[in-house]
């Protein structure tokens, strides 16, 4: 049973729909392996409850980080620390056999003269096994959120592969330009994230991308309007079914062929995909099936009052 038919066989009961005890959910269960050589990643703390994530092999303007398992427990948060304002992305594989389980605070930073400061870098979460965003999931990035289920970013004729992982080669210093997916059956993504007030979900800057490639994707609004907001930016849901490489258009669209499978994208219980603003916004979503039940909408174009 795939990750996705367990949690909606179990509704919103995480604790039985994941098969893990209350305590280890309490907790940020965050492992490096050893597939980075020196360059290793580690966790500090940062406070009782959050954790910073430094190290990581450095190629000009990306950062790679490669985890054995990825868990942010609920009320916690982890945050991956850029050295400087000259790392634009950030790069975080999952090489183990579990799927991640984002309960809490997903955050990047860095530090300036001892305190820590936003930072604009992207931030690209790739776990082949299956992501999963909690009720009190939250976003604290400056920068662009990709999270993908494929199994290998691609750089032109270089590779960053969470299954046989490597280490990066020192070439990778451009953007990536596609996304594999070699699994037979592609694991999803699903987000029951409603924390917020006024924003109820995963929220990035104004502005920036929100992208949640996968085998299928659904986002459940937990009844509150909840979902996911990319105001005057690009939220892009896409379903690859199968195995096929999903190429990155110029701003960072997903440009998918006909030869990849199609999944299904399923919007339900209220939720809500907002990119409006005053400049507008866009939303693409690409599936084989697409679909939105339960009172849930889009909503792009340009907010009430501003033009």
């Amino acid at each position: 049973m795939g990750m996705r038919s367990l949690v909606w066989t179990v509704g919103l009961s995480l604790v039985s729909a994941l098969g893990v005890a209350t305590e280890t959910l309490a907790q940020n269960i965050i492992i490096s392996d050893d597939t980075l050589g020196e360059d290793f990643s580690f966790v500090a703390p940062l406070s009782p409850t959050v954790d910073g994530i430094g190290g990581g092999a450095v190629r000009e303007q990306n950062l790679f980080h490669s985890f054995e398992v990825f868990d942010i427990g609920d009320g916690n948060g982890a945050y991956f620390i850029a050295d400087s304002d000259a790392i634009n992305n950030i790069f975080a594989r999952v090489t183990g056999n579990e799927f991640s389980k984002i309960l809490g605070v997903l955050g990047t930073s860095r530090f300036t003269n001892g305190f820590r400061v936003p930072t604009n870098a992207n931030l690209y979460l790739i776990n082949p096994n299956g992501i999963l965003f909690g009720p009190n999931s939250a976003l604290d990035i400056g920068g662009s959120l990709i999270v993908t289920t494929a199994d290998t970013i691609r750089f032109g004729a270089d590779e960053f592969r969470a299954s046989n992982p490597n280490l990066p080669s020192s070439v990778l210093t451009v953007d990536p330009s596609s996304y594999l997916f070699t699994q037979p059956l592609p694991a999803d993504i699903v987000s029951f994230s409603a924390s917020g007030n006024q924003f109820r979900g995963l929220r990035v800057p104004n502005g920036s991308n929100l992208t949640f490639l996968a085998g299928n994707v659904d986002i459940n609004g937990q009844g509150r309007l909840a979902g996911l907001h990319a105001f005057g930016g690009l939220v892009e849901l896409a379903a690859a079914g199968g195995p096929g490489e999903v190429n990155i258009g110029p701003t960072g669209e997903l440009i998918i062929s006909e030869t990849v499978p199609n999944g299904e994208v399923l919007l339900t219980d209220r939720a809500q995909i907002d990119v409006s603003l005053g400049s507008g916004g866009n939303i693409n979503i690409m599936a084989g099936d697409i679909n939105v039940t339960n009172a849930s909408f889009l909503n792009a174009g340009i907010s009430e009052g501003l033009g």
